[in-house]
């Protein structure tokens, strides 16, 4: 039951070295195969659940990817103002769980992600291209 204690989440970013977090720093390699055999693992199980065909959901996830680009910005917005530690107590967390929803519903919504798509293609000068480049 305490095993997730030794667990140290470091590991998983790849981003620091292994003297950071590893007593047994020679045995860094051994730890990234086996994160990186669990990654795999999981992005086949996650595509083995992506439907094939279009289906009354599949519709709602077209801009996604644009959502999840531009959630950073509110993210970033929010740690500049220091919100992150504000004790917002259980009304307050039912507030932002309903902003998120609302903030995740209106940048994946149809139009932004139109504009989105003008964006991108004036920057990447693909300004003949109608369909988002991750739609095909």
């Amino acid at each position: 039951m305490n095993y997730l204690n030794e667990v140290n989440k470091y590991m998983f970013f790849g981003s620091k070295p292994y003297d950071d977090f590893l007593n047994f720093p020679e045995w860094g390699f051994l730890v990234r195969i086996v994160t990186f055999m669990l990654a795999i693992i999981g992005m086949l199980a996650f595509f083995s659940l992506v439907p094939t065909r279009e289906t009354s959901y599949t519709k709602e996830g077209k801009y996604t990817l644009i959502a999840y680009l531009l959630h950073g910005f509110f993210i970033r917005g929010m740690r500049a103002f220091d919100l992150e530690n504000i004790h917002l107590g259980f009304p307050g967390f039912i507030v932002l769980a309903l902003a998120s929803i609302l903030l995740t519903t209106v940048l994946a919504s149809e139009p932004v992600g139109k504009v989105y798509n003008k964006i991108e293609r004036y920057f990447l000068g693909n300004k003949n291209k109608t369909k988002p480049t991750y739609n095909g």
